[in-house]
């Protein structure tokens, strides 16, 4: 990773993982959008689109890099900017690795110290009031461009309660700033809130999710709805019910604010390939988490976790606040994110694909991920 002399860049390689590029930036108070999770890889994150703590104030991920180093498939080392290639830039803006292999990421750097944050629990016996002001905060007229949430439902599959575990951040040192309150005045149950580095929260993150299991994520998107936010739980809660049984499961929904506020800085930024812009207005973003132990299960959580994404759509038509996009990064195999950026960022992606892998190697002999054929 090098730091440019005027500390306005950052070059990090693809195979970094966010905790390595974060402590780095730490000791230069500095940082760059990115993963906020410990142990998440920079290559994957980025080109699948990527939330970070500084959405609000510079977009997706993929918003905040300035040049993409490529290796294509004819061995053609190729740089990707809003100067050259302009339209390669913009596919690798969430288009994955279909295009090439990145072998470096030139991204946007700024001054940051140690901020705001945490988890913080809720009883579920205040879910209604929680809804409301998640929905408060993500329909506010001035979003607070320093503020973050993930709000985490977490099932107990043995004895089928629920309860909640958000992780809310906002990234000055400032203590529980008055526009999350909406969602943190209400009476919790545990906090780890504090001021401290982006590294350390990571690391937090990277706690709750140990690796060593099956897992499966899956995502929807939605309008600003606190009727969908319930009904979601509440579907979280009804298809879990077969599978509640299954040794080691763990169940959790987790629902996080694409504002237009996050959403319009792809215009100002060169563009990317995710096909949202301020006229989706206000969304939310589901991930269901699922992991268990046993591949003998895996039939039966996909088809559960299936269910629930099959009727919440169908629950958000009808809601009049269905959105097609599906976030890459949390989409389950069975998903198809491509399609959900939109004919018109779909076409543009084909295109890219057959100008610059004319034979196409990436979406023929290249394993994983979500093509584009």
């Amino acid at each position: 990773m090098t730091v440019s002399p005027d500390r306005t860049k950052v070059v990090i390689g693809p195979g970094n993982r966010w905790a390595g590029v974060y402590s780095q930036l730490d000791a230069k108070n500095l940082a760059t959008s990115g993963g906020r999770v410990a142990s998440v890889g920079v290559g994957g994150l980025t080109t699948g689109g990527g939330i970070s703590f500084f959405s609000a104030r510079y977009g997706f991920v993929c918003d905040n890099v300035l040049n993409f180093e490529v290796v294509l498939a004819s061995g053609q080392i190729v740089n990707a900017n809003s100067a050259s290639n302009p339209d390669l830039w913009r596919s690798l803006k969430g288009g994955s690795n279909n295009f090439g292999v990145v072998t470096a990421f030139t991204m946007r750097a700024f001054d940051q110290g140690k901020f705001w944050g945490g988890f913080i629990g809720f009883d579920i016996s205040t879910i209604e009031q929680q809804f409301n002001a998640f929905s408060k905060i993500l329909g506010s007229p001035s979003y607070d461009p320093y503020a973050a949430i993930i709000y985490s439902l977490v099932l107990d599959a043995p004895s089928g309660t629920w309860s909640v575990a958000s992780h809310v951040s906002y990234t000055k040192p400032e203590a529980n700033p008055p526009f999350l309150q909406p969602l943190t005045s209400i009476p919790q149950t545990f906090s780890t809130a504090r001021i401290a580095s982006l590294t350390d929260f990571t690391v937090e993150l990277n706690s709750s999710n140990p690796s060593g299991h099956r897992q499966l994520f899956a995502t929807g998107t939605y309008g600003n709805s606190v009727d969908m936010m319930r009904t979601i739980w509440q579907l979280g809660n009804s298809t879990a019910q077969p599978v509640r049984g299954i040794s080691n499961l763990k169940w959790s929904l987790s629902y996080q604010p694409l504002p237009t506020i996050i959403t319009s800085k792809a215009a100002t930024s060169g563009g990317n390939s995710l096909g949202l812009d301020v006229s989706d207005g206000n969304l939310f973003n589901v991930l269901l988490t699922a992991t268990w132990d046993s591949a003998s299960d895996d039939a039966a959580v996909n088809a559960a976790v299936q269910s629930l994404f099959s009727q919440a759509s169908a629950k958000a038509k009808s809601l009049g606040v269905f959105n097609e996009y599906l976030y890459l990064n949390y989409a389950a195999p069975w998903q198809d994110p491509i399609t959900g950026y939109g004919a018109g960022a779909r076409s543009s992606l084909r295109a890219a694909s057959k100008k610059y892998d004319p034979s196409q190697t990436f979406q023929k002999n290249v394993p994983g991920g979500f093509k584009l054929l």
